[in-house]
């Protein structure tokens, strides 16, 4: 069933000042993070206010998931800026360096 209440609830792009609607950061994770391999919960410790329960290896592999790919960039802005930075990139890679 969809929560409406995540309709509403929005983050501020720094660079403009605007409110970005949490459906475009979902749509924008789904067409940017497709998997991943290779992030570990010490990456992730890295990036985020983890603890690492005892007991547990820090190599312990994380998953993909969409909601995973979601809590990164709304929890750490090192990863969403970066993210932001490589599509940026790709972009103007693919459009000859005009953004268009």
């Amino acid at each position: 069933m969809k929560n409406p209440l995540l309709e509403f609830v929005s983050e501020v792009n720094l660079k403009t000042g605007e409110l970005v609607p949490f459906k475009q950061i979902a749509k924008f994770i789904k067409a940017t993070v497709v998997e991943w391999k290779g992030f570990t919960l010490k990456i992730a410790s890295q990036l985020l206010p983890i603890v690492i329960p005892e007991g547990v290896s820090d190599d312990e592999p994380i998953d993909f998931s969409l909601e995973e790919a979601l809590t990164l960039v709304k929890e750490s802005s090192f990863f969403d800026n970066w993210l932001n930075e490589v599509v940026f990139d790709l972009q103007t890679f693919r459009t000859g360096g005009n953004g268009i």
